[in-house]
């Protein structure tokens, strides 16, 4: 009997250990969210016909006291609310505590594609082309956040005109 109450006490502050872990773990990672990660700028390397090349800076603000290795970036782009394109990195990237690294997106498209998928008219198409800047440009940022045994998802939506980003 003392044998059994021995391995049930351990056990039960191991699950209690386990539980407190993640309860910690997560009210870090929820500090994250919100206003610590968005678009910093946007910068057009090239635009023509044919092509629209861009680089995308995004802000992470690192606003815990503990480092934060990033294991896996996936980035979703959205214009108009019309998925465009989504990349990935499974490069890992360190975010020193209380501090803000940039994290670097880009964008190589076909402008065709962009018109087909978007624009339904001809005036569409022009509206486009006319007003680039007011066009509603939405990232969704999907960040693994690394741990000694697993890693942990963060989903940031990012959403504003083009030329509220634009630098």
């Amino acid at each position: 009997m003392k044998k059994t109450s021995k391995i049930a006490a351990i056990s039960l502050f191991s699950i209690a250990g386990l539980g407190l872990a993640g309860y910690l773990i997560y009210h870090r990672i929820a500090k994250l969210a919100g206003d610590n990660i968005g678009i910093k700028t946007l910068r057009v390397q090239e635009a023509s016909l044919t092509k629209l090349k861009m680089s995308v800076y995004i802000n992470f603000k690192n606003v815990t006291d503990m480092k934060i290795v990033l294991s896996k970036q996936e980035y979703e782009f959205f214009l108009n609310g019309v998925f465009l394109y989504s990349m990935k990195s499974d490069v890992e990237q360190v975010i020193y505590p209380k501090s803000i690294s940039v994290l670097e997106a880009n964008v190589d498209i076909d402008p065709k594609f962009v018109f087909q998928k978007i624009a339904n008219s001809t005036a569409d198409r022009l509206s486009l082309i006319t007003n680039l800047g007011s066009q509603r440009l939405k990232l969704v940022t999907k960040l693994w956040i690394k741990f000694p045994f697993f890693s942990i998802p963060l989903t940031i939506p990012s959403e504003g005109t083009i030329s509220e980003w634009k630098g």
